[in-house]
């Protein structure tokens, strides 16, 4: 079980990264998470967002399928989306995820 403390940390290194990489990005509270939304496009988009799993923090990305993963960090099936599972504050950097915002950014 991911501690709280551990999550917040987590969750705020997300936040701190985006606000870096999308100063225009808007943050949401939706969907029981922080979501980052691109205001300015047509349709808006939800490039990314961050939810608090018992066991870790796991911050989805809408398009996801689209991304290059070639160490196969990214879990998922669905059609679209893909996501990163994030068990403590390392993982932020050993699983590379401001290159997987940037990337979803490009898209």
């Amino acid at each position: 079980m991911i501690k709280s403390k551990e999550a917040r940390e987590i969750v705020g290194s997300v936040r701190e990264i985006v606000a870096n990489v999308a100063p225009e990005a808007v943050e949401k509270v939706m969907y029981g998470g922080v979501v980052f939304e691109l205001e300015d496009l047509t349709p808006k988009r939800l490039f990314c967002g961050a939810f608090v799993r018992k066991e870790y923090v796991t911050v989805e990305f809408d398009r996801g399928v689209e991304l290059e993963d070639p160490k196969g960090f990214l879990e998922g099936a669905g059609r679209f989306r893909r996501h990163l599972k994030l068990y403590q504050l390392e993982d932020v950097q050993r699983k590379n995820l401001e290159w997987f915002i940037k990337q979803s950014l490009e898209l």
